[in-house]
């Protein structure tokens, strides 16, 4: 898209759907936008995408994972942008805990890709990936160094989940095809789960859920942690980077 309509798109950008809708109608008739980033805006949920496209605008799922599948016409372009999303409030909760860098580090270097694919970014990506596997099983069994006092089982619950986050997003990036993409799916699976376990309570029911957050061998194997509130934030978190890949 030129410079020229990325500017005038974001003008309108909630301003005025309507006024979008027909702004991006016009573009894509023009040829000056990419039919299938706008059918991407619009399985993001973009009214105004969906407007300008009419029947043709894909159905979009409501639920997460099912989305986060759904993303695969759009390729390693779409997904790993969506995992780069999730995974950022991970890494979030990380480093409010910790001072090792590596997660950062490693979504940074995802970003790098993005910015500018190339094998020798993808492999640093990927290096960096296995490098937050590394760190999570030196950091087994331990408690949170700094916030809030936590048991070994609640730490290993929290830290499972935002490293796996970050080295999944990491890794998605050197792995071609459909692994890629169970990949990305994984790492917003696991973002969704930390996020989820930020609603839990105190007391024995809370520290209950932690335990069994904590012995999981693989993500997924708790229905408590796919919550409307974690779906939703982590749906959020994924929407704004692909909204703007898709209409810029």
């Amino acid at each position: 898209m030129s410079d020229r309509r990325s500017r005038e798109l974001e003008r309108h950008l909630n301003d005025d759907p309507q006024a979008e809708a027909e702004l991006l109608a016009r573009g894509l008739r023009s040829g000056e936008l990419d039919p299938e980033r706008l059918r991407l805006a619009a399985y993001v949920g973009h009214d105004p995408a969906r407007a300008a496209l009419g029947d043709l605008a894909p159905p979009s799922p409501l639920d997460l994972e099912t989305f986060a599948r759904g993303l695969e016409p759009w390729g390693p372009e779409a997904w790993t942008r969506a995992a780069l999303g999730a995974a950022r409030t991970s890494a979030k909760f990380w480093s409010e805990r910790h001072t090792e860098l590596l997660p950062a580090q490693a979504l940074s270097a995802v970003a790098a890709w993005i910015a500018s694919p190339s094998d020798a970014l993808a492999e640093e990506a990927s290096a960096l990936g296995h490098a937050c596997y590394e760190l999570l099983d030196q950091r087994q069994g331990q408690a949170a160094p700094k916030g809030r006092a936590r048991s070994p089982s609640e730490e290993d619950a929290l830290a499972f989940r935002e490293t796996r986050a970050c080295a999944l997003t990491a890794l998605c990036v050197a792995t071609p095809g459909s692994q890629g993409l169970r990949t990305a799916v994984l790492a917003i699976v696991a973002a969704r789960e930390r996020l989820a376990l930020s609603e839990v309570g105190v007391g024995p029911g809370g520290q209950s859920l932690f335990r069994r957050a904590a012995e999981v061998d693989r993500l997924g194997h708790l229905p408590e942690l796919n919550t409307a509130t974690s779906a939703r934030l982590a749906r959020a978190a994924i929407s704004a980077p692909l909204l703007t890949y898709a209409l810029t």
